[in-house]
């Protein structure tokens, strides 16, 4: 799955225009990132009553891209009025503000690491995954959000891991007092889930930690004692228990009709886990009961697909239509989602042209 060969940036006249207005900043919008290698840019595209989208602007983070496909969930996060983009060809986030007028560029400010890929948000605490792809130390750095959106270091809460064994996935439990990470790519040796207790200041400790060959992307229930994680290699989904203090506790193994399970994300009222398939471009719908427990409902393929292609899933705020992205195709694709969980594919973007490889999706 990991691909590093160099790729030229190029970017189209629909990217390079000047920017329409977006509605009022408590509408909905999409976000994707291009990550072009020489100049990476948030993209918004505006929802539809029928979940189509259309392309509302393009958004400068002032940082870079890398070139390659990259094993990272959540590289792009909206909280409240801030919008956080992981820039990790030149190991950077960027802040921007919904205005009214758009998105508008707060500051740009070091990751603490190389080649940031995931970020974390809960309440002003802000945690970001330096996977250290080919250099340096991968870690985990924790941050404060100013009251004007601005980063800063949170002491000495830097958090390392082996080299070429570095974070995929950052994400804070429901509450705040855990942070779920998955890392190591796809060996046996080093692929592992792992829980962090946050601490008032937003410092890390080590809760727990447990083998999950070639994890990539995860997800919390609501009541955050499970943690979904999805595995590349080995199978479609792990669950873990989590407890109170941390723990994890393995759960289930679970396989599907499907190729590559890489990304994740549980609708709003907990009763669904979809999982984005990477190399068989599908998404699967997982129930899940009030226990916790997942089963395989069914998988929706994505329609004119070629390659690996299918990455980051989200949820519109209804729960209505579910976004896919396709990175090399550049596009995302709209599902409805039926009252039982189920997939439609309903429409797609327009492919861009140029070489990025599409990263992150998010919604507002």
């Amino acid at each position: 799955m990991r691909n590093f060969t160099p790729l030229f940036a190029i970017f189209t006249m629909a990217l390079g225009a000047v920017q329409p207005a977006l509605a009022a900043p408590d509408s909905s919008f999409v976000y994707v990132m291009t990550n072009n290698t020489g100049s990476n840019s948030v993209i918004a595209f505006k929802p539809g009553n029928d979940g189509s989208l259309t392309m509302a602007g393009t958004y400068k983070t002032g940082g870079k891209g890398i070139a390659g496909d990259i094993d990272d969930q959540h590289s792009l996060r909206v909280s409240g009025d801030w919008v956080f983009a992981a820039n990790p060809g030149s190991n950077d986030i960027t802040v921007f503000k919904k205005e009214s007028k758009g998105l508008k560029k707060m500051g740009q400010y070091p990751s603490g690491g190389m080649n940031p890929v995931s970020i974390a948000v809960y309440g002003n605490k802000l945690a970001v995954a330096n996977q250290a792809i080919s250099s340096g130390t991968p870690n985990i750095s924790t941050f404060n959000i100013g009251m004007d959106g601005s980063l800063k270091p949170t002491g000495n809460a830097l958090v390392s891991f082996m080299a070429g064994a570095g974070p995929a996935d950052v994400d804070f439990s429901p509450n705040g007092k855990m942070l779920a990470v998955s890392y190591g790519y796809q060996a046996a040796a080093t692929s592992m889930v792992a829980t962090y207790a946050v601490d008032g200041e937003g410092m890390l400790s080590k809760a727990s930690e447990a083998p999950a060959f070639g994890p990539v992307g995860l997800s919390w229930n609501l009541n955050g004692n499970r943690i979904y994680v999805s595995t590349f290699r080995n199978a479609s989904i792990l669950t873990f228990g989590v407890a109170e203090d941390g723990k994890l506790t393995a759960m289930q193994t679970l396989n599907d009709t499907e190729t590559a399970a890489c990304w994740t994300c549980v609708n709003a009222a907990g009763d669904r886990l979809y999982v984005a398939n990477f190399v068989s471009n599908s998404v699967s719908t997982y129930s899940l009961d009030k226990a916790g427990d997942a089963k395989f409902i069914s998988a929706a393929k994505r329609p004119n697909v070629s390659g690996n292609d299918t990455k980051d899933v989200a949820l519109s705020a209804d729960g209505k239509f579910l976004y896919v992205l396709g990175s090399t195709s550049k596009r995302i694709d709209t599902f409805k989602v039926g009252m039982d969980g189920t997939l439609t594919f309903l429409s797609s973007t327009k492919s861009m042209m140029g070489e990025d490889n599409w990263k992150g999706l998010a919604i507002h």
